[in-house]
């Protein structure tokens, strides 16, 4: 279900079908095996069937885990006593910002941040955004917007990055530039980690490892870019990844049994 580590790609056969989460081209060491045993390596995150992928299910999840993170995270710092920040009372209200917020874990991030209460704004930021918004008591609560300001950026204190572009290394929105505009503490989720991330400083984190505190061009951000965030709750993701795979892996087994040409949904995903 995961992309086969170095130490299991070595040992494919020649000429073997691997099906898997490949996310490419994050992952370089494939290509030489690739090459050299002449794998057939279908990625699930590549196959849409119908409007469908297999991908979207594992995508709502992480949505739903990397905002409830993200939520702890800044939960504990409005809460708590902190050497840095001083005490901040707990009905001190936030402003989040979502970026990617058109795609699966876009949508179900902010419908997550939107049920809390402790969000002044939520800014959602997308090329593809949709005009959505949610309005609390007459003031909107949810702003789409095609592009970020720098001023809702200076405003954030929860920064949810889930920006990805297929078969591609996940776009880095946020470098170095971004964070001269940055508020000082501010907590970023970054669940496009799995293919690289969106946040320029990101690495991979350990499952469920706490939130780690990085300092970039002297600034603290409390970052949280843990691989893999449907993996952390296997009692809802495995059901639902096993539904949304099943009638790829079929199609697949039938087309070896049949010695028919593979289709042209399947074709897109087979990595050459």
């Amino acid at each position: 279900m995961k992309e086969p580590l170095p130490e299991e790609i070595k040992k494919a056969k020649f000429g073997q079908r691997i099906v898997a989460f490949i996310h490419t081209p994050a992952l370089d060491y494939l290509k030489p095996a690739i090459e050299e045993k002449k794998l057939q390596i279908f990625a699930l995150e590549r196959w849409e069937r119908d409007g469908v992928d297999p991908l979207s299910e594992m995508s709502k999840i992480a949505g739903e885990v990397g905002a409830n993170l993200g939520i702890m995270a800044l939960e504990t710092k409005l809460i708590y006593n902190s050497k840095r920040f001083g005490y901040v009372s707990s009905d001190k209200k936030a402003n989040a910002m979502i970026i990617g917020s058109a795609g699966q874990v876009g949508r179900v991030a902010t419908e997550v941040l939107a049920k809390q209460d402790i969000f002044n704004k939520i800014v959602c930021v997308d090329p593809q955004n949709h005009s959505f918004s949610k309005y609390i008591d007459g003031r909107p609560l949810i702003i789409n917007t095609k592009q970020f300001s720098l001023d809702s950026l200076a405003d954030a204190d929860l920064i949810i990055c889930g920006a990805r572009v297929p078969t591609q290394s996940a776009p880095k929105i946020l470098t170095a530039k971004e964070v001269e505009f940055l508020k000082d503490g501010v907590v970023i989720v970054d669940v496009a980690i799995d293919e690289g991330g969106n946040f320029e400083y990101s690495y991979p984190q350990k499952p469920n490892e706490s939130p780690r505190i990085v300092m970039v061009r002297g600034k603290e951000i409390v970052l949280i870019s843990i691989p893999n965030l449907p993996g952390t709750v296997p009692r809802v993701s495995t059901p639902a990844i096993s539904r949304a795979v099943f009638p790829f892996v079929k199609s697949i087994i039938e087309t070896f049994q049949s010695n028919e040409s593979f289709p042209e949904d399947v074709l897109k995903t087979l990595i050459i």
